[in-house]
């Protein structure tokens, strides 16, 4: 009698541990599944403007600077003349964090630093693995400057006097 009573609580014990680890691997599939949406979101409103707008007019092309293109999630991995610009999951092993932090930080060259929000969501991006669509490809969508002479407006100069 006691070792029937013994069985039935390690059986119900077994069941028990069974359903805990359901629940759990079922919550983490549907927590992942918006944490890939969430995820892809902060990419597409966060990331790709930051890196348009502030990397892409130098790390883009044929011939980047420092041979790191920023215009694919494969050629950031893969990185330049330094290495890996960024290591999905691991902001503290990412180059390009150490090259945009700091007092005096190395990029962006052109313009100001990125501000510690613009910081905080790059560093954000890598610790969740730094997802990026195969698909998506980015540009340089600064506005290019067009104060050129010849594209300012006619004026006629005064007449001189005699």
């Amino acid at each position: 009698m006691l070792a029937a009573t013994a069985i039935r609580r390690t059986v119900r014990s077994a069941l028990a541990c069974a359903v805990i680890m359901a629940f759990a691997v079922a919550s983490s599939a549907h927590g992942s599944e918006g944490n890939t949406e969430a995820n892809d979101a902060h990419f597409r409103e966060q990331i790709v403007p930051l890196l348009e707008s502030r990397c892409l007019r130098c790390h883009e092309g044929a011939t980047p600077d420092g041979e790191l293109s920023l215009a694919t999630r494969v050629a950031a991995i893969k990185g330049g003349a330094s290495g890996s610009a960024i290591t999905p999951g691991q902001p503290n092993e990412s180059l390009l964090l150490d090259y945009i932090s700091g007092d005096e930080p190395e990029m962006p060259k052109e313009g100001p630093p990125l501000t510690g929000a613009e910081f905080a969501a790059i560093r954000q991006w890598i610790a969740a693995g730094a997802p990026w669509p195969a698909e998506v490809e980015l540009t340089d969508n600064r506005p290019h400057d067009l104060n050129w002479w010849s594209l300012q407006p006619l004026v006629r100069p005064p007449v001189p006097t005699v």
